[in-house]
């Protein structure tokens, strides 16, 4: 860790808590995306007393001594990735720019009794937090605030199955080139990463609504798109956080390029080529090629035609689309 004249006495011991953490839990050790990020005093410190009460409740389990290091990685997958990925997909950061998934885990564990009080019994494993030692809570730079319990209530503590929309937008240029619409995710632990656009239901929406939200709030796109269901993606194990069933939504746009701005969770948006080879994170891949296997099935269908693609596009370029994923299932093959 770099040390300079410009670092104050409070950055210098944030920054030993960072090295004594990262010295005895070993997590950053593991690759990109382990190395938690905390912002407040004395973080760092709780964190480790949480990981280390967690390990003597697995020592309870397996009946043997373990070290803290051994017992990291097994927190981290199993506990703070879903409460992450919950965060993520409710775009709770937002509302506290200056924070980061790692601050809001340490509040949320510090306050949990008046969060337990708003929340009553239902609170799922993932969410409910290990013992911890009895100190003054650090919070996030506020007082206790219930809009942020609200939020962990609808998004990821009341449910023990999260439902997704994870959209694929296909673009078509007026000179018929096609592509893809992807986003780099903003925040740790999934900091730059590229994926489709994704949006958690909430409860008062439809999934056609939530896909609408999802790419007005994460492509910046305000015009009406129009979109359609094409699969639900179930697999148990289909991402590393619990278990979470996505409806793969495909919407089409026709016309002068696409005015994107990136938004909420992305840090940045961008049109890729169809049939250029990107990698995105967890099964979006398959879900994307789901999507063309989908396009193709449907070429005869004049219903398709007519309630997902644009009504001012010339039918030359949705012949052009079918003829375009056609000669991508022929190259994939």
């Amino acid at each position: 860790v770099p040390l300079t004249k410009e670092l104050t006495i409070r950055d210098r011991y944030k920054i030993q808590e960072q090295v004594n953490f990262f010295e005895v839990t070993k997590l950053n050790r593991l690759g990109k995306g382990y190395d938690i990020k905390l912002t407040r005093p004395q973080s760092y410190r709780h964190l480790l007393s949480i990981i280390s009460h967690y390990t003597g409740y697995l020592e309870g389990i397996v009946g043997r001594k373990l070290q803290i290091h051994e017992v990291a990685e097994e927190w981290y997958n199993r506990i703070f990735l879903p409460f992450a990925e919950g965060a993520y997909l409710d775009d709770i950061l937002e509302k506290y720019p200056n924070r980061t998934t790692g601050d809001l885990y340490v509040w949320i564990q510090m306050n949990w009794e008046e969060v337990k009080d708003s929340l009553g019994d239902r609170i799922s494993f993932l969410a409910k937090p290990v013992p911890v030692v009895e100190q003054e809570t650090q919070g996030l730079g506020l007082t206790y605030a219930p809009g942020i319990v609200r939020s962990i209530k609808r998004q990821y503590i009341r449910a023990h199955i999260g439902l997704v929309v994870t959209c694929v937008v296909l673009n078509i240029a007026p000179n018929g080139e096609l592509s893809i619409a992807i986003v780099k995710r903003k925040y740790h632990p999934f900091e730059d990463y590229w994926s489709l656009p994704i949006a958690m239901l909430s409860e008062n929406e439809t999934r056609y609504d939530a896909a609408r939200r999802c790419v007005r709030h994460a492509l910046g796109i305000h015009g009406r798109l129009g979109f359609v269901q094409y699969k639900t993606f179930d697999n148990v194990d289909r991402t590393p956080y619990g278990r979470m069933i996505a409806f793969g939504m495909l919407g089409i746009h026709y016309g002068e390029s696409m005015r994107m701005s990136a938004g909420g969770i992305a840090s940045e948006v961008k049109l890729v080529d169809l049939g250029h080879d990107i990698e995105l994170v967890y099964d979006h891949n398959q879900i994307l090629s789901e999507a063309f296997e989908f396009i193709h099935r449907t070429s005869s269908s004049f219903s398709f035609i007519t309630e997902v693609f644009p009504d001012n596009i010339p039918l030359k370029y949705v012949k052009k689309v079918y003829e375009k994923i056609e000669r991508l299932k022929l190259r994939t093959k």
